[in-house]
C-alpha cells in the first residue's frame, strides 16, 4: 500500500518538476547566450506544458535572439491567449511591440544597404 502511494505521489509531482526546471534551463540558456539549446528547451517546455503562457514566452525569447521575429510572434501570440493576469498580458504586449519595432528596423536597413537599390548610376551606367 505505501509502495503504491509512493508511485501515485512520484508521478504527481514530475511533472512540477519538469516545468520548473524545463523553463528555469530556457531561461538560464537564453541569458548565457546559448540560443539552441534554449530554443530546444522552450520547444519542450511548450510541449510539456501547453497551457502555461509562460513556456510560450520562453521559446519566443530564444527564436527573437536568433533573428526568427515571425516564429517569435507566433509564440507571444499564443502567450498572450493563454495569459490570465493583466501584468503578464501587457509585458507579452510590449515585448510584441518591440519584436515589430525591431524587425521592421532590421528590414528597412537591409533595404537601405541593398546595392540593387542604389540610385548611383556610375556602376550601372557602362562606363
Amino acid at each position: 500500500m505505501a509502495k503504491r502511494l509512493f508511485l501515485v505521489l512520484l508521478f504527481l509531482c514530475i511533472p512540477a518538476f519538469s516545468y520548473a526546471n524545463t523553463i528555469a534551463q530556457c531561461i538560464k540558456q537564453l541569458k548565457e547566450g546559448h540560443i539552441s539549446q534554449a530554443i530546444e528547451l522552450g520547444k519542450l517546455a511548450v510541449v510539456l506544458h501547453s497551457n502555461n503562457p509562460v513556456s510560450y514566452v520562453c521559446l519566443a525569447g530564444a527564436y527573437a535572439k536568433d533573428g526568427k521575429y515571425n516564429f517569435a510572434k507566433v509564440e507571444l501570440q499564443q502567450a498572450l491567449i493563454l495569459a490570465k493576469s493583466n501584468k503578464l498580458k501587457n509585458d507579452i504586449d510590449k515585448m510584441l511591440i518591440s519584436i515589430d519595432n525591431f524587425s521592421s528596423t532590421t528590414k528597412q536597413h537591409t533595404i537601405d544597404n541593398n546595392p540593387e537599390n542604389s540610385t548611383d548610376n556610375s556602376t550601372n551606367s557602362g562606363l
